[in-house]
């Protein structure tokens, strides 16, 4: 498989530096006690609900949202919404997948929409209904205002702490805040995680391997997650899944 696809050929069809990918291979076989400890932090935020419990509490309450003026490259195919499935399956389906990835697959959603531009979903706001029944919602939309930018933000709220992360913050984008401290900037050493994901699939090219991350099986069910979302908005009712 090395030789059907070369290392350097893959990382220019994906757009990642063949020294970004050989640096995130060294590191994912000889961590730093550092990169070993982020990991370790980034776990307590992420899976938080599952492994941690006794350090912030359970998951109380969680909000995702990105937002951003319509897209200004390839017009003709993202405008087209009945190809592109709007801001709905190219913004909002990436929160989609974390919901699902951090409270496991909804058993229903509630959303409400519109459209600008598209003539698909270009503004959505959905309720997931999860396991526990804390309120889980996310936010997407291309419909603000040229000049507004792109942002990205979550926040969720634990009995013993909250959690924010927002992109307009730079390298203290994700904060900690517990009861009676400052509040503490989390850090991640490393690539961010999108040129990680195009690391991992490099990796398992090369190796000829299943991915086991984050699979196919994951991807459709965030696409069907997707599609119950625009049943409700249509329907104007909760659509089971």
């Amino acid at each position: 498989m090395k030789t059907e696809h070369p290392i350097r050929s893959l990382c220019e069809a994906l757009e990642v530096s063949a020294s970004g990918y050989y640096d995130w291979v060294h590191r994912q076989a000889q961590p730093s006690p550092r990169t070993r400890e982020n990991a370790r932090l980034a776990l307590l935020i992420v899976q938080i609900h599952q492994e941690s419990r006794q350090t912030y509490g359970k998951v109380l309450a969680a909000r995702f949202r990105r937002v951003c003026p319509p897209p200004g490259w390839g017009k003709a195919g993202y405008f087209k919404g009945e190809d592109s499935g709007g801001a709905l399956l190219d913004l909002h389906i990436h929160d989609t997948d974390f919901v699902q990835f951090c409270f496991g697959r909804p058993r229903g959603v509630f959303s409400v929409g519109t459209t600008r531009f598209s003539g698909a979903t270009d503004h959505v706001v959905t309720s997931y209904q999860v396991a526990g029944g804390m309120p889980i919602t996310a936010e997407a939309s291309w419909i603000m205002t040229e000049g507004f930018g792109f942002k990205m933000e979550y926040t969720v709220n634990f009995e013993k702490a909250t959690a924010d992360y927002d992109n307009g913050r730079g390298a203290d984008a994700l904060k900690l805040y517990e009861d009676g401290q400052k509040a503490r900037v989390m850090t991640c050493a490393g690539a961010d995680g999108y040129e990680m994901e195009l690391c991992y699939v490099i990796q398992c090219i090369q190796e000829d391997t299943t991915p086991n991350i984050v699979t196919a099986a994951d991807g459709l069910s965030a696409v069907e997650i997707c599609e119950a979302e625009e049943k409700s908005i249509k329907r104007g009712k909760v659509v089971g899944l």
